[in-house]
């Protein structure tokens, strides 16, 4: 039999015959669908609900009802039975917990700061109220910013709430150039104001007398402002030239005028703080800056200072009274003054410190013999009072 109806047969036995039937019917069994397996986050539950007319239940948890509700992660299977016929079906839930997301306390900016949010988080998914779909935002305005962040179809969202307030106005003036002396008072008085200067004073009003840079906080309802001034105090140009003097042939000095804030004027137009004099000459310069004015003048003589005249390195002391001595032939009077003689093994076997005083070829008494010697001669220039040192060879010849 494999449809509805009522069946009968006949058995005949010794033409005897006996008839019995039979109802049959077919009943559809009934349509069970927990629906696909699914995901929830957090506490999140599901309703699984299977009613169905005329039905009876067994759920994998023994319970006999219709619908059940789902707040944890399993397999879950109902049987429905419906006119004696049964359909099962089953549903996995997976459970994952939402990402947890913290764009901080609402809170104030001062004038053109930023605020960075990051929400970075592995795998995650953004949408931002302006749309974006990064992980950070910079914010530079006013306003209340939220934003969803999805991590394995679990969803969070969190906002903040931002306000900008003004920051002080601060102007210290411009750089100054003053006078050693006077003073410059500097005042950045504001209502509710609170202040911090480069010197730690902590007043709204300062009075400055040095040269610096100085700087000034102000703070007014938690947001600063900070501003600087340079002040420069000059004092009235001074000029401190040598006096008039001689300098050697080969020598030169520099004459340096520099004054803070100041310009130059030398006798030739020149502008420069320093002046190099390798010449002969009077020389003048102006010098003024916003403080004063000073002039000077200083003459310079350009004399030879090389004292000696060629010395002759070749003496024959053997007693014809022609060349008979070694001596140094000077034209200035030297100031100090040390003439020295040494053999080939570097003793000294002359010294003089009188320019009249010169060597006959002698030591302790006795002729030394042919040969080369070397000397050196030390003396303190009376012009330049540099000292100066001449060394050389000497022939001894008999």
């Amino acid at each position: 039999v494999t449809q509805t109806g009522v069946y009968w047969v006949d058995v005949t036995v010794n033409g005897c015959t006996t008839r019995d039937s039979i109802t049959v019917n077919y009943f559809n069994p009934p349509i069970v669908n927990l629906g696909n397996d699914t995901s929830l986050c957090g506490t999140d539950t599901l309703l699984l609900d299977v009613t169905t007319p005329s039905g009876s239940y067994l759920w994998s948890n023994n319970s006999t009802l219709a619908t059940q509700t789902i707040t944890q992660a399993g397999i879950y299977w109902v049987d429905v039975t419906v006119n004696g016929c049964t359909t099962r079906d089953s549903i996995t839930v997976n459970y994952f917990n939402p990402p947890i997301v913290n764009l901080g306390n609402d809170t104030s900016l001062c004038g053109t700061d930023t605020l960075l949010l990051d929400v970075t988080i592995p795998s995650g998914s953004y949408l931002w109220s302006n749309n974006s779909t990064l992980a950070t935002q910079t914010i530079t305005q006013a306003g209340i910013y939220w934003v969803d962040v999805t991590v394995n179809g679990c969803t969070t969202r969190d906002s903040i709430q931002l306000f900008y307030k003004s920051t002080p106005i601060v102007n210290l003036g411009k750089d100054s150039v003053l006078c050693t002396g006077d003073s410059i008072v500097l005042d950045v008085t504001t209502n509710l104001g609170q202040y911090l200067w480069s010197n730690d004073s902590i007043s709204s009003v300062q009075t400055f007398f040095n040269s610096d840079v100085y700087w000034v906080d102000v703070t007014v309802d938690g947001c600063s402002t900070r501003d600087s001034i340079s002040i420069e105090f000059l004092d009235i140009p001074t000029i401190s030239f040598v006096e008039d003097t001689i300098l050697c042939s080969n020598e030169t000095i520099t004459l340096n005028t520099y004054n803070e804030g100041a310009v130059y004027i030398w006798q030739d137009g020149s502008t420069s703080a320093q002046y190099l004099v390798a010449t002969r000459g009077t020389y003048y310069v102006e010098v003024a800056n916003q403080c004063g004015y000073a002039s000077d003048s200083v003459t310079v003589e350009f004399i030879d200072c090389d004292c000696f005249d060629n010395i002759v390195n070749v003496f024959t002391p053997n007693g014809d009274g022609v060349n008979e001595v070694f001596e140094t032939y000077i034209h200035c009077p030297l100031e100090s003054y040390q003439f020295t003689i040494f053999n080939r093994w570097g003793e000294t076997i002359f010294q003089s410190e009188s320019q009249n005083i010169y060597w006959d070829g002698r030591v302790d008494g006795k002729k030394s013999p042919s040969g080369t010697y070397f000397y050196v001669i030390k003396y303190t220039n009376p012009y330049s009072q540099n000292q100066m040192v001449y060394k050389g060879t000497l022939t001894l010849l008999r």
